[in-house]
């Protein structure tokens, strides 16, 4: 169990780090498989923040004060919310609620995938008939139709 939760911690890092970063979600999800939600949310919340400071020194001064301003005072409210639902809530809602904003995640990450792999399959029949049309302009009916096997 302890080798599963230290996976959960470093898949979250690595992906925290740049490398899965759609997917950093997973290591709670692990984490509340194998524990009480309360207790994997309280493991992996102060890991983030040390992740977050530890890398806020290479960013330091490189902000805008007005839109830091704005994350701070709407991010007041909304832990202040966070806690109170929390301590209000029993375990199957919030082991409920885990699964389901992780597989909004997980489908919204999988629909912006398969509508870019849809974008490039149009554009590639686009182009393909493209050239079939320029074809037929430069070298007659007779090609074209041996392109389009018709």
């Amino acid at each position: 169990m302890f080798a599963l939760m230290g996976a959960a911690v470093l898949f979250t890092g690595i992906s925290k780090s740049g490398f899965g970063s759609k997917v950093d979600f997973l290591g709670v999800v692990i984490l509340a498989g194998l524990m009480d939600s309360g207790k994997a949310i309280g493991v992996m919340l102060p890991l983030l923040m040390v992740m977050d400071l530890s890398n806020l020194r290479a960013y330091w001064g490189k902000w805008s004060r007005s839109d830091a301003l704005t994350l701070i005072l709407g991010g007041i409210p909304g832990v202040m919310l966070g806690a109170l639902f929390f301590t209000q809530v029993n375990q199957q809602v919030l082991q409920f609620l885990i699964g389901l904003i992780s597989l909004l995640f997980l489908s919204w990450f999988c629909a912006s995938h398969l509508s870019a792999v849809f974008t490039r399959i149009s554009v590639a029949i686009i182009r393909a008939y493209s050239v079939a049309e320029k074809l037929e302009i430069t070298l007659g009916d007779e090609i074209v139709d041996v392109v389009r096997c018709t």
